[in-house]
């Protein structure tokens, strides 16, 4: 659907400076490892409460959340209808997981 992917990785805290659940691997370590991927253009570290201005300066024809992200379903869909985008949530696959793919690369290194 677009000509640039980007993935917004999500920050180690959540704007309340709690613990993301979940997350065994740094965020920034996350966005490099991600980055790395051949088809993504480019990742960035993203607090929760920075999502609504980070969509609004993308303004991605497409955005996709893993089910198991904190972000409310509905505001995203809302977020992404007001500039003419739309949402696709998608089950988290293990096997893409930061975890996993840093364990594929040691293995191909």
């Amino acid at each position: 659907d677009g000509d640039v992917l980007v993935a917004l990785v999500l920050a180690d805290t959540t704007g309340a400076g709690q613990s993301a659940a979940g997350y065994q691997t740094p965020g920034a370590e996350r966005a490099e490892i991600v980055a790395a991927i051949a088809s993504v253009d480019a990742a960035v570290v993203l607090e929760v409460a920075a999502f609504d201005s980070a969509l609004a300066q993308l303004r991605p024809d497409v955005l996709v959340l893993a089910d198991e992200v904190s972000v409310d379903e509905d505001h995203a869909r809302g977020a992404m209808a007001r500039h003419g985008g739309r949402l696709v949530v998608r089950a988290a696959a293990s096997e893409w997981s930061t975890s996993a793919l840093r364990a594929t690369a040691r293995r191909r290194s």
